[in-house]
């Protein structure tokens, strides 16, 4: 081996521990600018919140307004029900309603399988992320420690 070589490679080497190094600094700085936006937003959102919260106490209690919306929101639910059920038993029979009960019935089901299939893929993509970093971060302190 001329020297010329060995220098070369081991010039080649340490600049790659160099860029692996710089890599994993900047992966370190995007992870934590990530974290920092997402503190913010949530300090945003709390304090939207709380200045809607303040809003609603003026006008009374905040469980109050909530319970008065919940009561609407179902008479309005019921009202709309019964129409439908009317509608439908007029066009097309009391056989018509049953058919949409089951219809009903089936299209729920499908969404409960469907959300819980997404909450699943969703669990296993953050393990996924978990893993990617926690595998970056590994490298990253293998490269640094064996550029010491």
């Amino acid at each position: 081996m001329d020297p010329t070589g060995v220098t070369s490679g081991a010039k080649s080497a340490i600049s790659t521990l160099k860029d692996a190094y710089a890599a994993g600094q900047e992966g370190g700085k995007f992870i934590s600018d990530v974290q920092q936006d997402s503190l913010k937003i949530v300090a945003q959102q709390q304090k939207q919140r709380e200045i809607e919260r303040k809003k609603q106490d003026q006008v009374g209690s905040y469980q109050e307004q909530k319970a008065y919306k919940k009561f609407l929101e179902d008479r309005e639910s019921a009202k709309a029900s019964a129409n439908l059920k009317d509608k439908i038993i007029k066009d097309h029979g009391p056989k018509g309603w049953d058919d949409f009960l089951k219809a009903q019935a089936d299209i729920k089901r499908i969404d409960t399988e469907d959300a819980k299939s997404i909450s699943k893929d969703t669990a296993k993509i953050n393990a996924l992320f978990w893993y990617c970093m926690i595998a970056g971060v590994i490298i990253a302190y293998t490269m640094y420690a064996t550029s010491m």
